[in-house]
């Protein structure tokens, strides 16, 4: 299973662009070829299917509802075909994520609002997670109390799902600023839902997946504590990537600080991690592999500007996929375009993904019909 990513605050996007910039390779590093897209569109996250062939992420969009929807879509990078989930109208779908086998789809949702905070604060706080078989049937809204969660992951055994539950911290001005999360875990089979570990107070994240049926991958700024420590980011050399095990209570020292400003990791089948991060003074932004004995291999990264920290290793390793902002475009114009980095040839790739009007309906149906 590979993770999805999540929307992270403005002002965080914005610090990890300005990061990526000012991290920029020397004049002597000669950079890889790279065509960016110019046509963007808004989507959002990203999970690769156990045959490392087949995409799932979200489109949100008007070209099928003036009012805007949406959509979880299927892509396959061999026969090109969209597909297109047809799910209950009046909700929001956003992250979501394979099984471990590629059996179920685990997913979230919230009403959709007016645009208000009033509105927004009472659409986020009804926040649900569903899960469907990944044709589309056996539809259901799991037994987990609404509130602000998101982010939905399934252990390896396919019996726990992991989700982030945020509240809203004291002073919020908006309805988007969720900065205070914990990692919380819901077991299929008993319908037991208890936090994780901690509490610990996250100020924001992102969790990728499990790394064992014990243990959750992840990636965050900070917590409500580290984040008032100055020299916190630097102690770690700016890492953003932590290994979260069950019923931990001591909030663990981030990992792979060998890498500057490592983020955004996930995992292929054979063990090895990959993660967005700089080394200088050789070089700036590159995508890095670290094996299981501690091996380090790197691809210098070209001039693209990331969506947030969505970059997904396929299953079977042969590729990075990454998302980037089109060229012309600013992060909040939400214009973004996909891309893959060939593992074998170092080859940099655009990904087209077809019109959202082309998609073929896929009928999602509960159990009963």
């Amino acid at each position: 299973m590979k993770r999805v990513g999540r929307t992270i605050s403005g002002w965080l996007a914005l610090f990890l662009m300005t990061a990526c910039t000012s991290l920029a390779p020397s004049s002597s590093v000669l950079l890889p070829e790279f065509t960016t897209e110019t046509n963007g569109r808004d989507f959002r996250g990203l999970s690769i299917f156990p045959n490392s062939e087949d995409w799932l992420f979200t489109e949100c969009a008007r070209d099928l509802n003036p009012e805007g929807d949406c959509y979880l879509l299927k892509y396959s990078l061999n026969s090109k075909q969209l597909q297109r989930y047809v799910l209950p109208a009046g909700y929001l779908y956003g992250n979501a994520n394979i099984s471990p086998s590629g059996s179920h789809i685990i997913f979230d949702r919230v009403p959709k609002h007016d645009g208000s905070d009033e509105m927004m604060n009472h659409s986020f706080d009804s926040g649900q997670i569903l899960m469907m078989r990944t044709d589309g049937t056996d539809f259901s809204v799991l037994p987990i109390s609404k509130g602000r969660i998101l982010g939905p992951v399934m252990s390896r055994d396919e019996a726990r799902i992991a989700y982030w539950r945020r509240t809203s911290a004291k002073g919020e001005r908006h309805a988007r600023h969720w900065s205070d999360g914990d990692v919380w875990e819901f077991q299929l089979r008993t319908g037991q839902d208890q936090l994780f570990a901690g509490p610990f107070h996250f100020f924001d994240g992102i969790i990728s997946q499990y790394v064992s049926n014990d243990e959750v991958l992840l990636q965050t700024y900070a917590t409500q504590s580290t984040v008032q420590i100055s020299d916190y980011r630097k102690m770690f050399n700016g890492s953003e990537v932590y290994k979260l095990r069950r019923g931990s209570t001591e909030f663990p020292a981030p990992s792979f600080i060998d890498i500057q400003n490592a983020s955004s990791p996930s995992v292929d089948k054979e063990g090895n991690i990959y993660l967005s991060g700089q080394q200088l003074p050789k070089f700036g932004s590159a995508f890095f592999r670290k094996s299981p004995s501690g091996e380090t291999d790197h691809w210098i990264q070209p001039i693209f500007q990331p969506a947030g920290e969505i970059n997904v290793v396929a299953p079977n390793g042969q590729y990075v996929a990454f998302m980037y902002v089109a060229d012309g475009t600013s992060y909040a114009d939400k214009k973004r375009a996909f891309g893959v980095l060939n593992l074998g040839t170092s080859e940099w790739q655009q990904v087209a993904i077809p019109p959202l009007q082309s998609s073929t309906p896929v009928i999602v149906r509960t159990a009963l019909e």
